[in-house]
């Protein structure tokens, strides 16, 4: 893949990185000695790497202490080659120029064209080329471009059949897919049958029978994997949307990619006179199961939504309304994933006031309850009921929010949260009516 950037931003770019490559630090190698009482936690080493296991030039980067990257370094002639301070943002912010120009974009991260500049800047240092920054990157970039097709497990979800949301694809993982996987790796067949033995044994109970979403990709493959991620947690919040850990504050979703749910095991070891008697794993008290599609709900959903979402997610431009409701799902879809009621009811409460309310000067209990009531229910008093059950649920929030106390009132919650999934599935039929909220 050719990539033709505009010859301003060309001249520009590659003048920032100069400037960059100019301000290089310099310093000596040390090694600091460590206190000899300071605290060693007895972590399990799993493997020792040898100066044999290092391949190419060794990099080094520093860190703040929520784990930022605040300097990156390479090694030369026993000293620290690198930048620093407002030369590592300054790095990072052409970084970010570059990654936004439509050129480049939707194929390459940030954090690769980080590294590349970098290693520009090494190279130079080092004598190995000569040719400007972006001569050295696009060359890089188009042979790492490449297409690719990504899956995402998603957590205890099934179905019977493929389900297309936007640009995703939900497959089943089956048997044979791993193997196949497995089957056209490109090793010797001794070493190959020894090393599917391995992969099955670790992921084959994980994987086997799970939904993926799975979407194809022109990109290297950081990129591929920033989007497929972005795409993967969209879809399964849509997905979210139909689970009944939205209109339940009892049950619990874990559709969401795999590894991202919310399941609370209690691990226990029993111990006596130094001796191990007994390991308890217990889940905690909650109302969670795995989420199984069956084709007859699958088609239910299709028909009361998913497919017009899915139709919107693929638009390049959307209205101001198709955003807002947008929007307002992916918070409204993340309560399912709650474990606590009162979590559940922060999210539903938040995406319920932000497509409903103009600005922060509306009334809110009046009005939620008012315009939810006059669009679910044709009768005063089916919509006095819902006015009534929206201000009694307001008053429980603020029994939380502003006094600590536990919220029990789950036949009132339940109820509320019933009204709110069909508001949701309301709002999503007409998603395609109106241009502004």
């Amino acid at each position: 893949m050719k990539f033709n950037l505009h010859p301003v931003a060309v001249e520009s770019f590659n003048e920032e990185a100069e400037r960059m490559y100019k301000e290089l630090i310099y310093s000596s190698i040390c090694v600091s000695k460590k206190e000899e009482n300071s605290f060693k936690p007895d972590y399990f080493v799993s493997s020792n790497l040898t100066e044999k296991d290092i391949v190419g030039d060794l990099k080094s980067s520093t860190t703040d202490w929520i784990g930022n990257e605040i300097a990156v370094f390479f090694y030369y002639e026993g000293k620290k080659v690198g930048i620093c301070g407002e030369n590592y943002r300054k790095l990072v912010k052409l970084s970010e120029s570059m990654q936004r120009t439509p050129q480049l974009s939707q194929f390459v991260s940030v954090s690769f064209l980080k590294d590349l500049i970098f290693n520009w800047m090494k190279d130079k240092y080092l004598n190995k080329i000569s040719c400007s920054m972006l001569d050295y990157i696009i060359k890089i970039c188009e042979n790492e471009v490449t297409e690719s097709e990504i899956w995402i497990p998603l957590a205890q979800t099934y179905i019977q059949s493929e389900i297309k949301i936007g640009s995703v694809m939900l497959k089943t993982i089956t048997r044979e897919m791993l193997d196949e996987w497995t089957d056209r790796w490109d090793m010797d067949e001794e070493t190959k049958k020894k090393s599917k033995m391995e992969f099955m044994r670790k992921y084959q109970p994980t994987l086997q029978g799970l939904a993926a979403a799975t979407i194809s990709l022109y990109a290297e493959p950081q990129r591929a994997n920033e989007i497929a991620i972005e795409e993967a947690e969209q879809a399964a919040s849509i997905l979210r949307i139909f689970s009944p850990g939205v209109f339940h504050p009892e049950v619990i979703s874990c559709c969401t990619l795999l590894g991202n749910e919310h399941i609370k095991i209690d691990k226990m070891f029993q111990i006596k006179y130094k001796k191990l008697l007994g390991i308890t794993e217990k889940m905690a008290n909650i109302l969670w199961i795995p989420w199984k599609l069956e084709n007859e709900f699958i088609d239910m959903i299709r028909n009361n939504g998913l497919d017009i979402l899915s139709n919107v997610l693929l638009q390049a431009e959307k209205s101001d309304f198709q955003n807002q409701v947008l929007n307002s799902l992916f918070i409204y879809s993340q309560s399912a994933l709650a474990v606590d009621v009162e979590d559940k009811l922060i999210y539903v409460l938040v995406a319920v006031e932000s497509i409903l309310l103009r600005d922060a000067n509306e009334p809110i209990q009046q009005n939620i309850g008012e315009r939810m009531a006059f669009l679910l229910e044709n009768t005063a008093d089916k919509r006095k009921a819902i006015i009534k059950n929206v201000k009694e649920v307001y008053a429980v929030r603020s029994k939380f929010i502003h006094h600590g106390q536990t919220i029990d009132e789950m036949e009132l919650i339940t109820t509320f949260m019933s009204n709110t999934y069909r508001f949701f599935l309301v709002l999503i039929m007409n998603i395609n009516k109106y241009k502004n909220n």
